[in-house]
């Protein structure tokens, strides 16, 4: 079941910008509904629904940090059927309005320089297996953006 859940896992995440549910997943995995959500919370500790939420809001983020794109046009792309819905959602999880949000980055990266560092390793496992892993290390907390709730509260 391990593999169907990397396989749920990969299709959450090239599918954020459509409006599938959780049988759509079940259906691409073969699975019922009802496992697959009991197979999803055991190994990623959070529902499927959940899990692409979190992966829209990210995505969301980014799109608002680097792109020119209005709050309407990242809504959609990330997956939401109006920028009122995406704006309340978003403002939920990083305590700030997606406009609030895209100043705060814009001020904070014209005042500070980050140092972003990355590691890549490659283990091998078997002689028919490799994994490859990424470890993204971002700043703790970047002041100003909002993320003081869910930062304090881990």
């Amino acid at each position: 079941m391990f593999n169907a859940m990397t396989r749920a896992e990969i299709w959450l995440q090239d599918t954020l910008d459509k409006p599938l549910g959780i049988e759509d997943l079940a259906n691409h995995l073969g699975y019922s509904s009802s496992q697959v959500r009991r197979q999803f919370r055991l190994s990623f500790h959070v529902s499927p629904s959940a899990y692409r939420e979190q992966r829209r809001l990210e995505c969301a983020g980014v799109l608002l940090a680097l792109t020119p794109l209005n709050i309407a046009q990242i809504a959609l792309r990330c997956g939401y059927l109006n920028h009122s819905s995406f704006s309340r959602a978003f403002q939920r999880r990083y305590e700030l309005t997606p406009r609030d949000f895209r100043q705060a980055v814009k001020t904070t990266l014209h005042h500070s320089t980050l140092s972003y560092s990355f590691n890549t390793s490659i283990e091998k496992t078997s002689d028919r297996q490799m994994i490859l892993m990424r470890l993204y290390k971002a700043p703790e907390h970047i002041k100003g953006l909002g993320m003081s709730a869910i930062i304090t509260s881990n």
